[in-house]
């Protein structure tokens, strides 16, 4: 079976993964993470529920499946369901944040592009248009990095991006909005209009783990507002679009995720954009991003 590989991780999954990037299996291959099918103990019955132990982390989504994930290095699956479309975006949704952040990542909400030599993130609630944002930088020839998860680590006084899984999960008006049509591609699931965008094994070779130029927090309002952040502030918005904000700080516990943000926080420059148009559509916005990002990447 192939390995898989996603933010600078090798998977070895027993469960299909729809949209990562797949390697070939060879010997000399190191294997960071397995997924297994299993039974997780903890389950106290039906429900949704999330429970944490030193180095072990559980969660169950009511009718679809219990997790386990073990010191960011295994993690064993017990479905309910056998709509393992549907396992699988718990596995890669909130079971992959807590296990980042096993790993001491930070898993921020966000979605990330390469342009020049660095990464730009864009964080933002649901329908942000992180993803959309994503996809309209890439008609302009630019690198995806990330989707959803953006997995940070700073080290060394430097953050750093590791590659996301190679796809874009997007919903069809995001999609439309750049003129791309949505009946193209297949849907997460039968529950969901949601698309799954596979981007081409070109794309998602040769960087793996670039540094961070800037945050771009992003929010819609009637009002148009664009800053920098600093501060409390700052730090206060980087704890706000953290992944599964209620699972996350259990993995490691909340003083850890704090220290992770701060150490981001001290690294990178965070800017607020506030407007009422889509993201994506607004070409000023994209010309600004593009601008800033190869000035740093220049310097």
């Amino acid at each position: 079976m192939d390995l898989h590989r996603a933010y600078g991780l090798t998977i070895d999954s027993a469960l299909p993964l729809r949209g990562l990037q797949t390697v070939g299996e060879t010997a000399e291959a190191v294997v960071d993470v397995v997924v297994e099918r299993g039974r997780v103990e903890e389950v106290p019955g039906n429900g949704s529920w999330q429970r944490f132990g030193p180095g072990r982390a559980c969660l169950a989504w009511e009718g679809t499946c219990a997790i386990a994930i073990e010191s960011g290095r295994r993690v064993v699956v017990d479905a309910i369901t056998a709509d393992l479309d549907l396992v699988d975006q718990v596995l890669l949704g909130p079971a992959m944040a807590l296990l980042l952040q096993q790993r001491g990542r930070y898993p921020l909400h966000a979605s990330a592009v390469q342009i020049g030599s660095t990464a730009v993130v864009f964080a933002g609630d649901s329908g942000a248009g992180k993803s959309s944002i994503g996809l309209a930088l890439r008609q302009r020839g630019h690198r995806i990095l990330a989707d959803d998860i953006c997995a940070l680590e700073c080290r060394s006084g430097t953050t750093s991006l590791w590659q996301g899984p190679g796809s874009i999960r997007s919903w069809p008006d995001a999609l439309t909005s750049i003129g791309v049509a949505p009946d193209a591609y297949e849907p997460l699931h039968d529950g969901t209009a949601k698309k799954l965008v596979v981007l081409d094994q070109a794309e998602t070779e040769g960087v793996e783990n670039p540094r961070v130029s800037r945050i771009y927090a992003l929010r819609k309002s009637p009002s148009i507002e664009r800053r920098a952040l600093e501060g409390l502030e700052k730090v206060l918005t980087l704890l706000r679009h953290v992944c599964y904000p209620e699972l996350v700080g259990g993995a490691r516990g909340p003083e850890a995720l704090l220290q992770d943000c701060l150490a981001i926080a001290d690294t990178i420059d965070v800017t607020l954009v506030q407007q009422d148009a889509h993201y994506s559509a607004s070409t000023e916005f994209l010309d600004q991003v593009e601008r800033e990002a190869l000035s740093v990447s220049s310097s």
